[in-house]
């Protein structure tokens, strides 16, 4: 997958800090310690870590039903784009029956290129998908249709909301284990799922198609990075002024332009 977000974030900064033990002899795990506390007083000392905002299409969950809280919908959302590496946001919109209307409705919000609407609803199926337009409706009451306990019904609801954005996005099933779209008939079956994300072929036909609907990567990197290129927001530290500062000085010697040493015939 494009500009994975470990990859685009921090691959600079891991490199830069990377370096030789000194011949230590260290376990496995001392190593990885190290490592890893190298990398963060790095990016400590770039300044911490931001996300560029996004000027294009996001993808949506659209939250239009009562019995489950925001918050979880926000912790399952939080999951995407940690490892599908796109933007993704949780809106609230009141429902309406007609499914088509309801779709039309969550795609006409602003800036939306593909729509995971979900609804509470006694009529529609589990999941309902037209992924050619980008949008899928998943059904969360007939996940509790055999009373199950709290803990299988919220694993229940995270898997469904991962397999409702997946076919709005177009990945379809998936035969590659594990996977969370694998085929799904009857609950006993989406139980049965050990896996609650998509796998990374999934990941790759979900990139693509946020691609073909204007949604782009996810993109992370340094404060410092983000000054030299332009898009940091005012420091709200001392570490980021310092760096702020630097970045934006003014060269203290004019630029000299030397005279032409030969000249060029036409």
């Amino acid at each position: 997958m494009k500009h994975m977000l470990t990859a685009i974030a921090v691959a600079t900064v891991v490199a830069a800090a990377s370096f030789a033990d000194g011949g230590e002899a260290l376990s496995p795990q001392e190593k990885r310690a190290r490592r890893k506390a190298r990398i963060e007083a790095r990016i400590a000392a770039e300044g911490g870590m931001l996300q560029k905002d996004n000027t294009a299409n996001f993808a949506r969950v659209v939250n239009c039903q009562k019995k489950v809280s925001p918050d979880f919908i926000k912790d399952v959302v939080a999951q995407f784009n940690t490892g599908l590496n796109i933007y993704v946001e949780v809106v609230e919109m009141d429902s309406v029956t007609d499914p088509f209307e309801l779709a039309n409705k969550a795609l006409s919000i602003p800036r939306t290129g593909i729509a995971a609407i979900i609804v509470d609803d006694d009529k529609l199926p589990t999941i309902l998908s037209a992924m050619e337009s980008g949008w899928s409706i998943l059904n969360i009451r007939h996940l509790q249709d055999d009373l199950p306990p709290k803990a299988v019904y919220e694993l229940r609801l995270r898997k469904e909301i991962n397999r409702a954005f997946a076919e709005a996005a177009g990945a379809g099933l998936s035969f590659n284990k594990p996977c969370v779209m694998e085929p799904v008939y009857k609950l006993s079956d989406l139980d049965a799922i050990t896996f609650p994300v998509v796998s990374p072929e999934a990941m790759s036909k979900i990139s693509q198609a946020c691609a073909k609907r204007g949604i782009p990567p996810l993109r992370s990197d340094t404060y410092k990075t983000a000054c030299e290129e332009g898009w940091a927001p005012a420091p709200t530290n001392d570490v980021q002024k310092a760096i702020w500062d630097k970045v934006h000085a003014m060269p203290t010697e004019p630029i000299k332009i030397k005279p032409e040493e030969k000249k060029i015939e036409k």
